[in-house]
């Protein structure tokens, strides 16, 4: 396999993953992508930290997964329709979408994961 050599780490018996040793903000070869898409599919949830992706990229990266929609009830950021902004302002005492986190995926025909950056070390929206 010609990819960039990653490590893997499960981090719960039965969901999740945490990749290391890939900087995500490259243009990734087929192995590599094929490498992610395998541990996404074994463990359902995985996590890439200390990353920098702008707008541009996330959503290059997340197009060679499959195709991004738009979420209908969220207008995207400008420029980048297909990419959410997950916040939670100061005033708000609920987190952001807390009904809707794991529907969207069923309300779109033939959508299957989804791509969330967190701007925080432990990726809450609450």
């Amino acid at each position: 396999m010609d990819c960039q050599s990653i490590s893997v780490q499960p981090l719960a018996g039965a969901i999740g993953a945490e990749i290391a040793g890939i900087d995500l903000a490259q243009e990734l070869d087929a192995d590599t992508i094929a490498a992610i898409r395998q541990v996404w599919l074994d463990h359902l949830v995985i996590f890439v930290r200390d990353q920098t992706l702008p707008p541009a990229r996330l959503l290059a990266l997340a197009r060679r997964f499959g195709r991004p929609i738009e979420y209908p009830f969220v207008k995207g950021i400008e420029g980048f329709p297909e990419i959410t902004p997950v916040v939670k302002l100061e005033h708000e005492t609920v987190n952001f979408g807390g009904l809707w986190h794991s529907e969207l995926f069923s309300r779109c025909s033939g959508t299957s994961r989804g791509i969330r950056r967190s701007e925080n070390s432990e990726g809450n929206t609450d």
